[in-house]
């Protein structure tokens, strides 16, 4: 293509032609626990672990579903929700986030593209983040 590489595309073999995969952006830890986050929510939903997160090749329109995630009731994690989802654009995600907790995770995870299917091996993860004002839907 003319263009020097930037190393974003891979394939899981030689044989397969490489494509581009995602890009990870990470948060910098902010100065609250996570048990900061959620005492000063009066509604809302914990997400703690997503069963599927897609943003497409333009990075603007962003959906996640959540696995194990959980109601709170003022400040306080309460009875279980299920397969809650985030549907919101990039610009408006980070336009809601009004608080980063210290402790980074880091994960194994795994990126999922191709005709014929190509799955490739990725870290991601970083500290919790806090939204406000966004609405919810179910899967």
């Amino acid at each position: 293509m003319g263009l020097e590489s930037n190393g974003s595309s891979r394939s899981v073999d030689f044989d397969y032609e490489p494509i581009p995969r995602m890009s990870n952006t990470f948060m910098l830890p902010g100065k609250q626990t996570e048990h900061e986050l959620i005492e000063g929510i009066r509604k809302g939903v914990y997400i703690k672990s997503f069963q599927e997160w897609n943003i497409d090749d333009k990075r603007f329109n962003f959906k996640a579903v959540g696995n194990d995630s959980y109601l709170i009731k003022n400040g306080k994690i309460a009875e279980p929700v299920k397969e809650p989802s985030l549907e919101l654009t990039t610009p408006t995600i980070y336009g809601s986030i009004d608080a980063v907790a210290k402790h980074v995770r880091l994960m194994a995870g795994t990126c999922g593209k191709g005709e014929p299917e190509q799955d490739i091996p990725v870290t991601m993860g970083g500290p919790a983040i806090r939204l406000r004002r966004i609405r919810l839907g179910r899967s």
